[in-house]
């Protein structure tokens, strides 16, 4: 299917993940804020501070193929879970989806940048000041 890509966002996002229980409110929380992906220019990750993320595979506008979901983190370990896609014009649920598609994990490494491993395999992003 083509339009895999939107899983690696969600995978991406995935970055750590050992379910814990984080408080929306943490400061501390060192996964919120823009990854910009090392190897394709315009695709990013932005982690937000209520625990939601969202992937977006271009700075055009297009928005086809864009995933968002939720994390969960511990210390600098996350696990992701897409829970919706952009198809077709409209915002689709991955309800139904393996969850080996859906899920992903990431992990920040000692020199700052995010290693997200998926399904699709294991991408680096650099997180934008």
């Amino acid at each position: 299917m083509k339009r895999m890509f939107w899983l690696i966002p969600v995978l991406l996002v995935s970055v750590g993940f050992f379910s814990c229980s984080m408080d929306a409110g943490d400061d501390d929380n060192p996964f919120v804020g823009t990854w910009e992906s090392t190897a394709t220019a315009g695709v990013s990750i932005t982690m937000n501070k209520d625990l939601t993320w969202e992937f977006h595979q271009s700075t055009s506008g297009d928005t086809q193929g864009d995933t968002r979901g939720t994390y969960t983190y511990n210390g600098k370990k996350a696990t992701a879970i897409a829970t919706e896609l952009y198809m077709a014009g409209t915002w689709m649920s991955t309800a139904g989806q393996p969850e080996n598609v859906i899920t992903s994990t990431s992990e920040i490494q000692n020199d700052g940048k995010l290693q997200v491993i998926t399904f699709e395999g294991t991408f680096m992003y650099t997180k934008k000041n």
